[in-house]
């Protein structure tokens, strides 16, 4: 990447030019300094670029227009080419937004029974999916996402390498294991669901979520997925019930001025807006 080239090489010079004046011991030092002082200086700059595309695309996305917010996040992808890991969070939150826009498309479906709503939600599917593919595999709520997909274009056997290679990131968020859980349980895994969430407590003691789905799942009851709160209806918005759909659909119609885009992500809560609000986006690997 750029930053670190251009870091190796004013270490180079200075270590050359130590070597020159008294040996390689006079160069090693000043070598070493501007090696990580240099790359941590231009690493934080194109930290704070991305992280002000990234802001005005999630602006764009909360105001409802989805098209300019999925734009200003394409134009994060060159400065891929200057810091590690930035592409792969750009991949990672289209891919996010492509799910919800098939979301959208499904929850037509649902209630209106349009075949043509179904294939366009399963074409968003798969179009989220190739952008997943290329997000980073320890940033687990992309690769849960694109685990999703999976699960709901009936790709199983796929299904269980993603999420094993996400622990790493999502060990500690109960909402991972109990996500994992619920697929498992769909597919009529109830054994298989029960023991990843024995691993999701061992991992996240005294979790109350994921108690309740554990106890759901010993006496062999359907979980009640909204323990997990705001957090299950922004990954499974086709499970929010259809009187608070129209509600939250009037609420951004009355904020918007005019009728909602079918393909756009679902309205998000008060407290998922105020969240979205203070986040501050990962910097990328230094």
């Amino acid at each position: 990447m750029y930053n670190l080239a251009i870091a190796l090489g004013g270490s180079i010079v200075l270590f050359v030019a130590g070597w020159a004046l008294d040996g390689w011991v006079a160069g090693i030092v000043p070598a070493l300094l501007a090696l990580i002082g240099v790359y941590i200086y231009l690493a934080r700059r194109t930290g704070k670029q991305v992280e002000a595309i990234f802001l005005r695309a999630m602006a764009s996305l909360q105001a409802g227009d989805v098209d300019t917010g999925r734009a200003a996040f394409l134009e994060a992808l060159p400065l891929g080419k200057w810091q590690f890991l930035v592409a792969e969070q750009v991949h990672g939150q289209i891919g996010q937004l492509i799910y919800q826009q098939a979301c959208g498309n499904l929850i037509e479906h649902k209630y209106t029974r349009d075949a043509a709503k179904k294939a366009l939600g399963e074409e968003k599917l798969r179009e989220a999916l190739a952008e997943l593919a290329l997000a980073w595999s320890r940033d687990w709520r992309s690769q849960m996402v694109r685990a999703l997909c999976l699960h709901r274009l009936n790709r199983f056997d796929e299904l269980l390498p993603v999420m094993d290679k996400a622990e790493g990131g999502g060990a500690s968020e109960p909402l991972y294991w109990g996500m994992w859980a619920w697929m498992l349980n769909d597919q009529k895994k109830r054994d298989e669901a029960l023991q990843i969430v024995g691993r999701g407590l061992a991992a996240n003691a005294g979790s109350k979520s994921l108690l309740a789905v554990q106890e759901a799942f010993t006496n062999k009851r359907r979980p009640d997925m909204t323990v997990f709160g705001e957090q299950w209806y922004a990954l499974m918005p086709d499970e929010i019930p259809k009187e608070r759909l129209m509600e939250m659909a009037q609420a951004q119609q009355g904020k918007a001025g005019g009728p909602v885009a079918a393909n756009q992500p679902m309205p998000q809560s008060r407290e998922q807006r105020r969240a979205a609000s203070q986040k501050t986006w990962p910097q990328p690997r230094r």
